[in-house]
């Protein structure tokens, strides 16, 4: 009998240690991914439209983006150095327009996303500002540059009692803070 548990409890254990492995394995790509976006030079694209409040979807475009290789692209001619490519990434409510340079840079993008959650911080602001005033849609727009940084816009429409408002938001990020400064 002592022998028969003693059998039982090994064999749980070697699914529960195969079983974390499993998890270890369905990491490494993204890390991995990550990695390469930062050895790539877009590293600086990624720290610019980056935020701890930046949604997930959002963020997961911005990284497929970042860690996309150009290089090994139908589009990419290595023979033409001064080359710039489009590439598109879109996913459902999500668009980026990326233009890499030849070495698979990011030089400028223009991103879209409609319909997302929105900053707690932005949400509370709107709410204390906009008593009673209910959210109807919102989207989130950045333009990239490597050479300014990103450029980052919130436009959230409003509606109380049948009449609509739309909030146009400028964001400020400080070392320390995010700041949503009213463009309207």
């Amino acid at each position: 009998m002592k022998t028969l548990l003693s059998g039982i409890i090994c064999l749980l254990l070697s699914f529960t240690l195969n079983a974390q492995d499993n998890k270890t394995n369905d990491q490494l790509p993204e890390v991995t991914t990550l990695k390469v976006a930062l050895a790539s030079g877009n590293a600086f694209y990624l720290k610019n439209v980056k935020t701890f409040q930046t949604a997930k979807k959002i963020n997961k475009l911005q990284r497929m983006a970042a860690s996309y290789d150009i290089k090994s692209s139908e589009i990419y001619r290595s023979n033409k150095k001064l080359a710039t490519y489009d590439v598109d990434f879109e996913e459902s409510n999500c668009k980026i327009t990326a233009t890499y340079n030849s070495d698979g840079i990011i030089i400028k993008t223009t991103e879209y996303y409609n319909n997302m959650r929105l900053p707690h911080n932005l949400i509370s602001e709107i709410a204390k500002n906009h008593p009673n005033w209910h959210f109807l849609d919102n989207t989130q727009l950045v333009n990239y540059n490597a050479k300014d940084g990103a450029n980052k816009q919130f436009l959230v429409k409003i509606e109380k009692d049948g009449q609509q408002k739309t909030l146009k938001y400028k964001v400020a990020v400080t070392a320390t803070n995010i700041d949503y400064i009213v463009m309207n």
